[in-house]
Parts: C-alpha cells; sequence; structure tokens
C-alpha cells in the first residue's frame, strides 16, 4: 500500500480518518491537509500530517453543534428532555392509532359474526325446504295419461 508507513495514500488516509476518499482530496485542494506527490505522481501523506487535520476537523465527538445534534439523536443516552417528550407524543399518538384499528378489528369481526349466523339461518331454511316432499298436484302430467304421439303425425298407420 503506502511506500513507507509514515506516508499513505489518499484511499488509505480516507480509511483511516473515515471519510471519502473526495473528502481528503478537497481537503488536500484547500491546503488544509498537507500533502506532496512522489515520483509516480501520487498524492502521498504524511501519518503525522493526517493527525493533525483529523484534529482540526469538526466531527461529532468535537464542537460542531450540528453533528452534536445527530449524535444525541443516533444515541438513546444522549437525548434531550424535548427529544424525549417527542417521543412520548409519538408514543401516545401510536397507543392512540393501534386502539382505533382494534375497535375497527372488532366491528368488522361483529360484521362478519352477523352474515354468518344470517349465512347459516337462510341455509337451513333451504335445507328443510328440499327435505320437504312436493304435494301432488290435482291434474296427472298429461305424458302419463294420453297416448303416445308419433314423430311422423302425418303417418298414422
Amino acid at each position: 500500500m503506502g511506500q513507507d508507513r509514515s506516508t499513505l495514500s489518499p484511499r488509505e488516509a480516507a480509511r483511516i480518518a473515515k471519510v471519502g476518499k473526495s473528502t481528503i482530496m478537497r481537503a488536500i485542494e484547500a491546503t488544509q491537509l498537507e500533502a506532496r506527490r512522489d515520483n509516480r505522481n501520487q498524492w502521498r501523506i504524511e501519518r503525522s500530517a493526517l493527525d493533525r487535520w483529523t484534529m482540526d476537523r469538526p466531527g461529532p465527538d468535537r464542537d460542531s453543534p450540528t453533528d452534536q445534534a445527530k449524535a444525541d439523536r443516533d444515541s438513546p443516552l444522549g437525548r434531550t428532555g424535548a427529544d424525549w417528550s417527542t417521543l412520548a407524543d409519538d408514543l401516545d399518538k401510536a397507543r392512540l392509532t393501534i386502539a382505533q384499528m382494534e375497535a375497527r378489528l372488532e366491528e368488522r369481526a361483529a360484521l362478519v359474526r352477523t352474515v354468518e349466523a344470517d349465512r347459516d339461518h337462510w341455509r337451513a331454511l333451504a335445507e328443510k325446504l328440499t327435505d320437504r316432499p312436493t304435494a301432488p298436484s290435482a291434474d296427472p302430467a298429461p305424458s302419463l295419461t294420453s297416448a303416445r304421439r308419433r314423430w311422423r303425425f302425418w303417418r298414422r298407420g
């Protein structure tokens, strides 16, 4: 990787500093990070220069207020009182939504039970109607009493 242990490539420096390579390159171009080019025209960064740049650069564990606020949101122990009250409000809203959904679910379940009872009632009525024998009619069917008709009605013989 590095030609000697005291110098690093921009990629190695980015990995160590836990930033992107483009961040390292921008710092070099802005002369915030000391670096030099080697014989192959590649940037080389001394370890001590990277350490100084890392310490001067604001980060989540340093004095940057926006980074500190982000770290507070990410850490459950670093929450402020306002964050906890917001969480409590969100929890109350979620509980209310759950209660409303449970009530709607119970209404739907009651509706299903009513429809099933109605279905069972109609099914029982249909079974009663199919089991009942039909009453014989007053005149028997004409096909049973009359003579059989021929399909060639013009021939009688």
